[in-house]
């Protein structure tokens, strides 16, 4: 049996007329009608006040620690110039700038924002927050930094031996928060946007970073609702103004999924921030090579969730691996070598292109000197040096002519059910007695698995040595204890909680190999695109064996619907939409929505008198996974926009795709029977093996098949969720069915 199938795919791609602009299409960034794989180097740049002068200054611990490289603007212009054709010659083609340029709010004072100025001293001290109006370009203020801005796009333009493309970092958001705020960020973005949109060097700009790691920075914590109207409400007033370049996030990766959930934000494309050394822990020797890759493995698990989790295009926005020769690594922090930073650097490059990354950022350009902070080691080049080959670290070489191409699978250690062997449950390798784990299960609110869901797992453990200490007199309470890690579910939504024993504790007693009172505390859940849960022994002290997350759709299937005359039907999937053997007949109406590609597969008809409607719809911030959050702050200032009706102009695309094979699994639900069937272009396909399990793992059914159909009877079986194992010769296929 030969057959071609045609798979008719909606998808949102940007396309824009100005070839010199950043596009994308699909998941892949476009430059002059070709593939570009941004590789990007942050770069921090300092506004600085020297003799009642403005200057733009290269960061001041870059060569000589606490020194300014230049004391005049003519003399930092010409030394960022030369740092820009370095970072192009090391094989560069981005620049994410961050630095004191941007600005930031504080609630005293009132109805500006303020750009932080160091004086121009040995050692540099902060000098004062310059005010800034932000609806005013004319402004004082916003006439010293617009122009800084430009010059920054300017020299990235003369970069050699390529020119550079610009990422800027829009805001400093370790702000205050407060409903005056709101307003001021609007119109900063009003202004921003419309200057860009106009500038004569505006074709270097790649994107706007709306803000630094909210997750970490953003008080009180939003509601994901709060979350998402707040971005979509900053990514509308750009595009307003500059439809020709693109908007990004900061992301957090895991620790984004209570509030700043990457699968719901109105951007362009993601930008993940994660770093190995949050991989290690106090116990563990970074001296010995096996910890090193440890490190490296673990920061696979960061990757793998963020593709499941975003919609949208990502890249790493930020990583990078603190490194010196030093011995006394404990002290500072320090992660490695300089031949582990080089390690580090080659696999993540790998790790992020495997795992279907669109671009990768490395933190940061040069050593700084800060008073020996881990965080003073992350840079390709070493300080106290101008810039040259000899300043560069054996990192640097990773990032030569490197070329973007996928090597094999993302390197996540990876199993479909729970694997307490396998990093992506256990990424510590926790060990206990079984009493003291707990295993549940998570659900949507339709009793569907939910598969990824983000679990949280707080262990308490309490130090007999440790006696509370009141007015000098010690008391028999003993003092408690928390460590906190991540777990994830399985595709039948099970997880297992492990309690950590004490030495998997932070650094002050993680030395301590014993524990008197493991206990699991409590748990945080969700998933992306789901409602956030807290439980904790205090208030949940028998959690239920399953517990329910209300949830947005993720990957929905459509079975053989028909809109009858009068009728009108809305069908929707959060990630995409697949409609199988569906009818709209005359008089009938139906929507169809995703934010992300609509699938109609053959069988699909939408008959003469008939209205079919498919939209590649943007997040809707106000639905009730996004609205209900079990036990979070709330923020108490409402967010205010007066641009809540803009909107923007997309092109959308009809592509044709050849597939040479795939499976329908039909009816779905069903009471009876099942039928699965084959669909293959190659005659020498076929269906290898069979089966049916449930949601905790029990088989049902399996059987060898040789054929492209079969037919299982499941009307002795108990109503609920079942899954099948469906293999062909060379793919193994997953599919959800509910038995009724």
């Amino acid at each position: 049996m030969k057959k071609t199938i045609f798979l008719f795919s909606l998808q949102l791609i940007f396309i824009y007329s100005m070839a010199q602009y950043v596009t994308l299409l699909g998941n892949s960034f476009r430059l002059n009608g070709e593939k570009f794989y941004p590789i990007v180097m942050n770069y921090s740049v300092q506004t600085v006040f020297k003799d009642s002068s403005y200057l733009l200054s290269p960061e001041h611990n870059y060569i000589v620690s606490n020194h300014f490289e230049c004391d005049n603007q003519l003399d930092c212009y010409n030394q960022m110039q030369a740092d820009f054709n370095h970072i192009s010659a090391m094989g560069f083609n981005t620049l994410r700038i961050v630095g004191s340029l941007r600005p930031e709010y504080f609630s005293e004072q009132g109805s500006t924002l303020t750009v932080r100025f160091y004086q121009y001293a040995r050692p540099a001290t902060k000098a004062f927050d310059l005010p800034i109006n932000p609806s005013d370009p004319s402004d004082f203020g916003m006439s010293i930094v617009l122009p800084f801005w430009d010059k920054i796009l300017e020299l990235a333009n003369n970069a050699t031996p390529k020119p550079l493309k610009i990422i800027f970092l829009m805001m400093r958001c370790a702000s205050d928060w407060d409903a005056n705020s709101y307003g001021l960020w609007e119109d900063y973005f009003e202004t921003m946007s419309s200057h860009f949109s106009n500038s004569s060097h505006n074709d270097a700009l790649f994107a706007y970073d709306l803000m630094n790691e909210p997750a970490y920075f953003v008080k009180p914590v939003k509601t994901k609702q709060e979350a998402c109207e707040l971005i979509s409400t900053w990514y509308d007033i750009i595009k307003s103004n500059d439809p020709h370049h693109l908007v990004t996030i900061g992301n957090c990766g895991m620790d984004d999924i209570w509030s700043f959930d990457p699968s719901i934000l109105k951007v362009d494309f993601n930008s993940l921030h994660y770093y190995p050394g949050y991989s290690v822990r106090p116990y563990e020797d970074r001296t010995q090579s096996n910890v090193q890759q440890l490190m490296r493995n673990r920061s696979a698990n960061d990757l793998y969730w963020f593709k499941q989790a975003s919609i949208v295009p990502w890249i790493i926005g930020e990583t990078g691996f603190s490194a010196n020769n030093w011995n006394d690594w404990n002290i500072h922090g320090i992660n490695g070598t300089l031949i582990d930073q080089k390690n580090y650097a080659q696999y993540s490059l790998d790790a992020v292109c495997n795992c279907g990354g669109s671009g990768f950022s490395w933190w940061q350009y040069q050593d700084m000197d800060f008073g020996g902070r881990a965080g003073d080691y992350y840079g390709l080049l070493k300080n106290g040096v101008p810039p040259s080959l000899v300043a560069e670290k054996p990192a640097a070489e990773a990032f030569r002519n490197y070329m973007p191409v996928a090597t094999g699978p993302c390197p996540v250690e990876y199993s479909p059910t729970v694997d307490e062997t396998k990093l992506w449950y256990n990424r510590f390798g926790h060990t206990a007695p079984n009493n003291l784990k707990i295993t549940r299960y998570i659900v949507d609110q339709d009793g569907e698995p939910i598969k990824d869901a983000v679990v949280r797992v707080t262990t308490s453990f309490g130090d007999d040595s440790v006696k509370m200490v009141v007015n000098g007199i010690p008391k028999d309470t003993v003092i408690w204890r928390y460590n906190e890690y991540y777990t994830h579910t399985d595709i039948n939504g099970k997880f297992t909680a492990i309690p950590c024993p004490k030495r998997y504790g932070f650094v002050g007693y993680g030395a301590d190999t014993t524990s008197s009172h493991p206990t699991i505390y409590g748990f945080k859940i969700s998933a992306a695109g789901a409602e956030v849960k807290m439980y904790d022994n205090n208030i949940w002290t028998s959690p239920p064996n399953t517990i329910v997350l209300n949830k947005i759709k993720d990957d929905v299937e459509i079975y053989s619907e028909t809109v009858l005359n009068g009728q009108v039907k809305v069908y929707k999937g959060r990630k995409s939409l697949t409609v199988y053997n569906t009818t709209v007949n005359n008089g009938g109406t139906a929507y169809f929505s995703s934010q992300k590609s609509i699938t109609l597969l053959p069988g699909f008809t939408a008959n003469a008198g008939s209205n079919a409607y498919l939209y590649i719809s943007p997040p809707d911030c106000n639905v009730m996974p996004l609205r209900e959050i079990s036990q979070e702050s709330m923020l108490t200032a409402p967010i205010v926009s007066s641009n809540s009706t803009k909107s923007k102009k997309i092109e959308l695309s009809f592509e044709t795709i050849i597939s040479e094979n795939y499976i329908t699994v039909f009816p779905n639900p069903t009471n009876s029977t099942v039928n699965i069937q084959l669909h293959s272009t190659n005659q020498k396909s076929s269906l290898n093996h069979i089966k049916l399990y449930d949601m905790v793992g029990r088989e049902f059914f399996s059987k060898q098949i040789d054929g492209y159909t079969h037919i299982i009877d499941v009307s002795s079986y108990s109503k609920g969720v079942y899954f099948l194992e469906i293999k062909d010769e060379k793919t193994t296929y997953h599919k959800k069915i509910i038995i009724q």
